[in-house]
């Protein structure tokens, strides 16, 4: 997790001792073209799984949005 991705840049070296890189970036231009970077830089290490929240902006959003769907689902009925 970048943040914000401009920082791309300052994490490749500290990147470079990873055997697997899985990016959690936003599901936008930025997070795409970030992992883009990251891709031409360590080829097949690199996994992007912004696809296990298509329908957010990111995995704050998606983790907030199972946060809500616990605090709005009754424990029990009346």
């Amino acid at each position: 997790v970048l943040s914000p991705v401009a920082n791309v840049g300052k994490a490749i070296p500290a990147l470079a001792e990873y055997p697997l890189i899985l990016c959690y970036l936003d599901n936008d231009t930025a997070g795409r073209a970030a992992v883009a970077r990251l891709r031409r830089e360590f080829g097949d290490r690199v996994s992007d799984k912004s696809a296990l929240y298509p329908d957010h902006k990111d995995l704050n959003d998606y983790l907030m949005s199972l946060n809500q769907k616990q605090i709005t689902k009754p424990k029990f009925k009346l």
